[in-house]
């Protein structure tokens, strides 16, 4: 396709339906929903010459893209999270890590809830080309059992603002025919911004942290800790999410944050407590409440280190 096709924007409650508008984006694809009785989506589908883009809002379901493809597939998840099995592996991805399908490899997603996610296909022959001339070598295109791409790194931070910037201008409420110089201008910035997010994803690398294991793992355990600052949260399962062992990820963490895992998560920690602490009122909240929240059971050594750290009691800074 040389234009800019606007497939379909539609609201159906037909999983045959939804499956014929997807698959002008994604070929073959199998959808089963949770609840056949009260199956309901809404999909937006585009497609420039060599990128497919899929808005997509549904109830919770499951998906499988079969082995025949020849595209990558990003799938980004913008409300709520979704469960992915690739290569044997199965994670969940927030909105904070996308997916990375690659091709002859099979999808299999599950969405337990309400979600609403975008889905970006690259249909491009000449990938191996564009990664040499761009980044040197075709290493960013090698398969990893993590197909994990973290968008809270540098390369992930650029990923999502094209992915924005595209978006807006696929799906602006202007009906103007977009130009064929602009399409191939927004094609180019997007295939680029994914290869930079590839080839930092791979171990090896002179940005790799350490030990084989890449920025995205460290990144995926770093915002499991973020999301479970009232949790319990142990080394294995922490090394379980990034699908390393304990000691190459503690490794890998020093030299990405400059501090273990375990210490980062206890930094973070008595930095909610702070938080809290200020914008709390002091006549109904009890400092001891918000320190056990967070997973400080030892009071008296909670409050040394809050002072060591912020030089004053927590007492006076909920007082204040």
């Amino acid at each position: 396709m040389n234009d800019q096709v606007h497939v379909a924007r539609a609201v159906t409650d037909s999983a045959d339906e939804f499956q014929s508008i997807v698959q002008a984006v994604a070929g073959a694809i199998k959808i089963t929903p949770k609840y056949k009785n009260r199956f309901r989506s809404s999909i937006s589908v585009s497609r420039l010459h060599r990128i497919g883009m899929a808005l997509i809002d549904i109830e919770p379901m499951h998906t499988l893209i079969e082995p025949q493809h020849d595209f990558y597939c990003l799938t980004v998840p913008i409300i709520n999270s979704c469960h992915i099995k690739d290569a044997a592996i199965r994670r969940e991805y927030s909105r904070n890590t996308a997916h990375l399908l690659y091709p002859e490899r099979t999808l299999d997603s599950q969405h337990r809830s309400h979600c609403q996610l975008l889905g970006v296909t690259f249909m491009i022959d000449d990938l191996d080309d564009i990664a040499r001339k761009l980044v040197g070598s075709t290493n960013a295109l090698k398969p990893l059992n993590d197909c994990s791409l973290a968008l809270t790194t540098p390369a992930g931070v650029n990923l999502v603002n094209q992915l924005s910037h595209i978006c807006g201008q696929v799906y602006r409420d202007n009906k103007a025919p977009m130009s064929d110089s602009l399409g191939a201008e927004l094609e180019d910035d997007l295939i680029t911004a994914l290869l930079l997010a590839m080839d930092e994803n791979q171990p090896g690398t002179d940005d790799a942290p350490s030990g084989g294991v890449s920025k995205c793992q460290v990144a995926l355990a770093a915002d499991y800790l973020l999301n479970n600052l009232e949790s319990p949260v142990t080394r294995t399962r922490l090394a379980e999410i990034a699908g390393v062992s304990v000691r190459s990820l503690s490794r890998a963490f020093v030299k990405r944050h400059g501090v273990g895992p375990m210490r980062f998560l206890r930094e973070r920690r008595l930095e909610a407590v702070r938080m809290e602490l200020i914008n709390a009122r002091p006549g109904s909240t009890k400092v001891s409440d918000i320190a056990l929240r967070y997973g400080f059971s030892e009071l008296g050594k909670f409050s040394l280190l809050y002072k060591s750290v912020y030089n004053e009691k927590p007492s006076e800074t909920l007082r204040y």
